[in-house]
């Protein structure tokens, strides 16, 4: 049975995780690899290639992704990729990986499902090349990546699919933005109550019904004093505070970042 048995993270771990949105410009089969996988080409915010380009010769991120069991090659060209940019550099077959295209899969020991089930995850609407993906509606374009995140404190984080099955409640946070609560269906993780912070000229109802990426064990001190929720709540991850985080194709709920 699927459940979270991460221990609860401080809001710092989530925040120094450089995720952010990537634009695949060219896709191919990955022939050095040893699993099958796709060498994706990425452009980011004008100054992240601009860095990039000074200190590698190079004018696009490169990545290995595993997504060849639910995706053909056109299905991600020129698509829009949830990626996490701040890892060192890693060096799989003959290519040089910059950064970590995510996908969502099913959560299990058997590595054979786990790629089977591979969806990559995009933003729901159009956003920024570069922009932050986080929980408190900042609006944030990355400039610079410092590779300061170790794979230890990326899977720390429990960051899964669920979806948006009712509006339960809305107030004002600020001038600018509202606080939202959901019902989330988290698949055997059960029925959760999500908590958001939306811009306030988005409307909650756009967003029910979709399946949406959300962090499941953000611990009882940050939950309180950020959206004064309970220890239960799972929060909602967006960008801007207007655009959500989604699988390429419907996926079971409880689905797992990697």
């Amino acid at each position: 049975m699927t459940s979270s048995c991460l221990r609860p993270v401080d809001y710092s771990v989530f925040q120094k995780l450089r995720m952010t949105i990537g634009k695949a410009v060219k896709v191919e089969q990955n022939p050095s690899a040893i699993h099958v996988a796709y060498l994706i080409r990425l452009v980011l915010s004008q100054p992240l290639i601009e860095e990039h380009t000074r200190l590698y010769k190079k004018n696009v991120y490169t990545s290995s992704a595993q997504l060849c069991a639910n995706h053909a090659i056109e299905d991600i060209l020129e698509q829009n990729l949830l990626t996490v940019i701040n890892f060192p550099r890693k060096q799989i077959g003959k290519s040089m990986s910059d950064c970590l295209t995510t996908g969502v899969q099913k959560e299990t020991t058997d590595q054979i499902v786990k790629q089977s089930s591979t969806v990559f995850v995009r933003p729901s609407g159009p956003v920024e090349l570069g922009s932050r993906v986080g929980i408190l509606a900042e609006e944030e374009i990355f400039t610079s990546n410092p590779r300061d995140l170790n794979w230890g404190e990326f899977f720390s984080l429990d960051l899964r699919i669920g979806t948006l099955i009712e509006f339960q409640s809305l107030t004002q946070s600020s001038e600018i933005i509202n606080k939202v609560f959901f019902s989330l269906d988290l698949g055997e993780m059960g029925i959760k109550r999500c908590v958001s912070l939306l811009k306030a000229d988005t409307s909650p109802d756009v967003f029910l019904g979709k399946q949406v990426l959300v962090l499941t064990n953000l611990n009882e001190e940050a939950k309180r004093e950020l959206f004064d929720a309970s220890t239960d709540d799972v929060v909602l991850c967006t960008i801007a505070g207007h655009t959500v985080l989604e699988p390429a194709i419907p996926v079971e709920n409880g689905f797992k970042l990697a």
